[in-house]
């Protein structure tokens, strides 16, 4: 139904929510991952974060196209 610059300014708005609500939960994951590690422990905890979410993100394509 929707063309053109239509369907382009959709588009980009559904991208851009999609990146906003992306951040938005990421930097919220981490705020609460630092409120709930003791201070030594907060690079350790932070680096688990991280590699687990490259991980996700990482395999996150692949499982998709499979389904």
């Amino acid at each position: 139904m929707l063309s053109g610059v239509v369907l382009h300014l959709v588009i980009n708005c559904a991208a851009i929510l999609r990146n906003t609500l992306s951040v938005s939960l990421v930097t919220g994951l981490f705020i609460l991952l630092n409120n709930a590690v003791p201070q030594s422990q907060r690079g350790a905890a932070n680096a688990i974060s991280i590699t687990a979410m490259s991980i996700f993100k990482a395999l996150g394509p692949a499982r998709g196209g499979a389904l």
